[in-house]
């Protein structure tokens, strides 16, 4: 039998695998912001109700991101060659998820008391009455997006991104709601 030698090629060597460390999660206490629980995470205060992340501003707490719209607004994606652009078109962005709170299309994840007891603003009739009002004007400042009017929707109420393909279509869509509320 012959003896087979090495002749110069070499064996790649096996890596050997690295096993991932977790990461402990610093959990330190557990503060009550008048009715909604926070946690401390991390140095990161967190609400419970969502798990959504959280500041305190002022002596109030407000979400650090409260909407993609938000989001959009804070990196300048509405507009990113004219502040002033980016500005008008989240002002009108936030008009129209005031109004969608208001005709009762976009759910808060918070209990609000006042309104299930009717007492909130003057009683039921006046929420009635101010729904129907808020409904019919969100319906006519939607109109003004058509045909992308979809994209519109599903960033205001229902809160879901709208991605960098329709991202002009939705920069068009709030330019034209800046003409129906003559914000300039």
């Amino acid at each position: 039998m012959t003896k087979l030698k090495n002749c110069g090629v070499r064996l790649a060597k096996k890596k050997k695998k690295h096993k991932k460390k977790e990461k402990l999660l610093n959990l330190e206490e557990q503060k009550d912001f008048g009715g909604q629980q926070i946690l401390n995470v991390n140095g990161k205060l967190i609400r419970v109700g969502d798990f959504k992340e959280v500041v305190l501003t002022s002596g109030k707490l407000e979400l650090k991101i409260k909407s993609h719209l938000h989001k959009y607004y804070t990196n300048n994606q509405l507009d990113p060659r004219d502040q002033k652009n980016n500005t008008i078109r989240f002002i009108v962005g936030e008009k129209m998820e005031a109004l969608s709170v208001y005709a009762g299309l976009q759910k808060s994840c918070t209990q609000e008391w006042g309104r299930i007891d009717g007492t909130f603003l003057g009683g039921k009739d006046l929420i009635n009455i101010s729904t129907i009002d808020a409904h019919s004007e969100f319906n006519s400042a939607l109109k003004m997006c058509k045909p992308h009017d979809s994209i519109l929707y599903d960033l205001i109420v229902l809160d879901q991104p709208c991605g960098r393909k329709n991202m002009d279509y939705l920069r068009e869509c709030l330019d034209n709601l800046a003409d129906y509320f003559n914000v300039n």
